[in-house]
């Protein structure tokens, strides 16, 4: 498996994920990484422990990342056991917005799957 290290081993692993691997493929990067967005914006809503390093103090914030297409090679600074998470997100999260019924089910069982990894105590 890919260490989910760069924007781009996110980007071809939700490829792998989304069976999207052929040129032209059915969602441009621009798409996949927009979600890889959406995926971290989600994350901290509901696990902003994971973002502790964003915090400065108390009552102010640095920037969460944000990501574009043109620098693929970005690192993604993110906890190593969660990374499949954020996978799993930007992969249901791209599912959804696709407009077949069949990928509506698919892309909530991938979303599903992100809410139990990030809800997951461990020691």
């Amino acid at each position: 498996m890919a260490e989910l290290d760069t924007v781009q081993d996110y980007v071809t692993k939700s490829r792998t994920m989304l069976q999207d691997l052929v040129s032209p493929y059915r969602f441009s990067d621009d798409e996949l990484v927009g979600n890889l967005n959406a995926a971290i914006l989600d994350t901290r809503r509901i696990r902003p422990d994971l973002f502790y390093q964003y915090m400065t103090t108390p009552y102010s914030k640095t920037a969460l990342p944000f990501y574009v297409s043109s620098d693929m090679t970005a690192m993604v600074d993110f906890e190593p056991m969660y990374r499949m998470a954020l996978v799993y997100h930007l992969v249901g999260y791209t599912q959804l917005q696709n407009n077949e019924n069949v990928d509506d089910q698919r892309g909530m069982a991938f979303m599903q799957r992100w809410t139990q990894i990030l809800q997951t105590v461990t020691a």
